[in-house]
């Protein structure tokens, strides 16, 4: 049984913040399972990178009044990808980092994802797309339940967004960086750049098959685009770029 989208979204609604929480818990850890070898610890921990990225989640944070706290971690692998996960858990992977030019592109997929967060686009999928029995079983007390939280990892990480939900999440990015006086326009810069080697990225784990372009997405985004302060320091940005060294 698959929940239509008006209904999902509905349902979606209803998810107490606790069992959204535990679900986004759960599937960050399935998630570094699956692209990290065993034994070898799956998140970037230099202090200097974490730091960098805690003060620019908190000022894009501050300038989206979000209802719920964002929490960041950053997955050791060079996949270019970023995923929103129930509770307020965004994963950047290290590639999309290291692929970004200026830290405005990393800010304006902050700020994407958020939106994500924000609109509670990602249980409206998990509900969609996944049977109610399932869904609800997690619910009542199976949350420890490995083949479902892998399932529920899987589908957060590669998540089909719909345009509608995209086109949400850039407005939401594009007010949150013009809050902050952060320039929007190089998120569409690295989206293009992105698209140019989309074909050298396994599927599931790009950020534009996941996050799928439509035509004036780009130009929309630098139109509307305000901010022209940096998203954070010299400094920060080199700590950033390091922070799974």
């Amino acid at each position: 049984m698959v929940v239509v989208p008006f209904a999902a979204e509905t349902f979606a609604r209803w998810i107490p913040p606790w069992f959204e929480n535990r679900i986004g818990a759960a599937a960050e850890v399935e998630i570094a399972k699956a692209l990290i070898p065993r034994g070898q610890e799956p998140f970037c921990r230099a202090q200097a990178g974490i730091a960098a990225l805690d003060g620019l989640v908190a000022r894009l944070g501050q300038a989206a009044t979000m209802a719920i706290p964002i929490r960041v971690r950053v997955v050791d692998t060079n996949f270019v990808n970023a995923a929103a996960l129930p509770g307020g858990r965004i994963l950047l992977f290290r590639g999309l980092i290291e692929k970004a030019n200026e830290p405005a592109e990393v800010a304006g997929v902050l700020a994407h994802e958020m939106g994500h967060v924000a609109h509670r686009h990602v249980l409206t999928l998990l509900v969609e797309q996944a049977a109610v029995s399932v869904f609800l079983g997690l619910l009542i007390g199976d949350i420890a339940g490995a083949a479902a939280i892998a399932a529920v990892a899987t589908m957060a990480a590669s998540a089909r967004y719909s345009q509608p939900m995209e086109a949400a999440a850039d407005a939401f990015a594009i007010a949150v960086l013009n809050r902050a006086g952060i320039a929007a326009a190089p998120l569409a810069d690295f989206f293009e750049c992105l698209g140019k080697a989309e074909t050298a990225l396994p599927a599931i784990f790009s950020l534009l098959s996941s996050h799928p372009r439509s035509d004036g997405r780009a130009a929309r985004i630098r139109a509307a685009s305000t901010g022209s302060a940096p998203a954070m320091s010299v400094e920060d940005w080199a700590a950033l770029k390091k922070i799974c060294a």
